[in-house]
């Protein structure tokens, strides 16, 4: 019987812990330092709504623990822990590290350490293999072999989901590349694609979301430029869009765990090979921006006379019907607009999907998880679409928009039809 642990249950970790503990033969560990979110797997509950108590409770060889013991002598150990970004926009590889350290106490020789984490080119061999040999006095590509297979998942998503999102694998030689291709060939029916190398891996996935961040930077500039020439940015990007080989993509504000936060990984390593790449940061810049003047139109639109203002922002989760709010530009924004000198801003950070506890600590805001029925607001944001929102929106701004109020789409949520009725800011 195969022996795998899982390190890190969140949105990517768990999915594999799942699927693997399915199959027969097979041992899953999943382990997390985070003891409330162990304890509530244990109970088969899943506090991010991916997975139901059906769904957790049917991997019958999956235990969850928090116990560094349980992940003892295993023969694969996969990383799948966060890579964020330090507050001056440098990688951060604190939990890789730490993950790291605690596999290299509990490797057997043999042992196969597979990373999912996002990360800059050359840093599963020139940062994660250090520490796990000097922590274990095992010798890599004698006593143990690393492979990297990126995550592709998509938080919220029905359709993309880990059994048919192709999957790249890379590893440090060609036999430890197949041999964990043929591990996730028995959990996956979607295509396995083996890189020649593990760098090669790295950088594929990396610029993936660097991909979709400079192209929507490129979208958000055109915005602010037709804002300036008072063009409807929308229908510009349907027209140009009837053009056969035309890329479309929608100006928005550019959050989450991945897009706002894995081109730095590419920069800080550009950087450090002697190049500068100045596309990227400045499509990092732009986008970074575009809460400051999203906040900018909303004041501009507000009559001078008012000196007080109440503000909406509905959807703070950076997508839609989703419970991640890392990253979210919706505080930020929310913070800009607060922090105005010229009015006395109130805002009510609204979200039925958000982790509260989370939020408070992370952004020391309070959310509600509805509008109170008496409020009234000068500003309604829409930010993140949620089914509730597109649903209810009509009886939102019946009951919630004062006369005169301006409502911020930011997802074109609100119908062509509805939109006559109220003063409309896009991006």
């Amino acid at each position: 019987m195969k022996k795998i642990g899982i390190i890190g249950l969140g949105y990517v970790g768990l999915p594999l812990a799942l699927e693997f503990g399915r199959l027969n033969n097979i041992e899953v560990i999943g382990f997390d330092i985070n003891k409330k979110r162990v304890g509530e797997l244990q109970k088969g509950l899943d506090s991010t709504n991916e997975h139901s108590k059906k769904e957790i409770n049917s991997s019958k060889n999956t235990n969850f623990t928090t116990d560094e013991n349980d992940l003892e002598g295993l023969d694969y150990y996969i990383v799948t822990v966060p890579t964020p970004i330090s507050n001056d926009y440098k990688p951060d590889y604190s939990y890789l590290l730490g993950a790291s350290k605690i596999i290299s106490k509990k490797m057997k020789k043999g042992s196969i350490i597979v990373y999912e984490s996002t990360v800059n080119p050359g840093a599963t061999e020139e940062i994660c293999v250090p520490c796990l040999e000097n922590n274990s006095r095992l010798v890599w590509k004698r006593d143990f072999n690393v492979a990297y297979s990126p995550e592709r998942l998509v938080p919220g998503s029905k359709t993309h989901i880990l059994k048919n999102i192709d999957k790249l694998i890379a590893g440090d030689s060609d036999a430890v590349r197949d041999n964990v291709a043929k591990l996730y060939s028995k959990i996956l029916i979607s295509n396995i694609i083996k890189c020649s190398s593990i760098k090669v891996a790295e950088a594929a996935k990396v610029i993936e979301n660097t991909q979709r961040d400079l192209n929507i930077a490129f979208f958000n500039e055109l915005s602010n430029i037709f804002y300036n020439l008072d063009i409807n940015t929308n229908e510009v990007i349907e027209a140009a869009a009837t053009k056969w080989n035309f890329l479309k993509f929608e100006p928005g504000l550019v959050g989450g765990h991945c897009l706002s936060v894995d081109p730095y990984y590419l920069i800080d390593k550009a950087k450090a090979s002697g190049y500068s790449p100045q596309l990227l940061e400045s499509a990092r810049n732009v986008n970074e921006n575009l809460a400051a003047n999203i906040a900018n139109r909303m004041l501009n639109a507000v009559p001078k006379k008012k000196k007080r203002l109440n503000v909406a922002i509905l959807g703070l989760t950076y997508k839609e019907d989703c419970t991640d709010t890392r990253n979210s530009k919706a505080f930020m924004l929310g913070k800009i607009l607060s922090k105005n000198k010229s009015y006395v801003i109130n805002v009510d950070y609204i979200d039925h999907h958000a982790d509260y506890e989370k939020v408070l600590k992370e952004y020391n805001v309070q959310v509600q998880k509805k509008i109170n029925k008496d409020s009234k607001y000068d500003f309604i944001i829409f930010l993140s679409p949620h089914k509730l929102y597109k649903r209810n929106h009509k009886k939102i701004l019946a009951n919630h928009l004062e006369k005169g109020g301006v409502v911020f789409d930011l997802k074109n949520l609100i119908s062509k039809k509805l939109s006559s009725n109220y003063n409309i800011l896009k991006v």
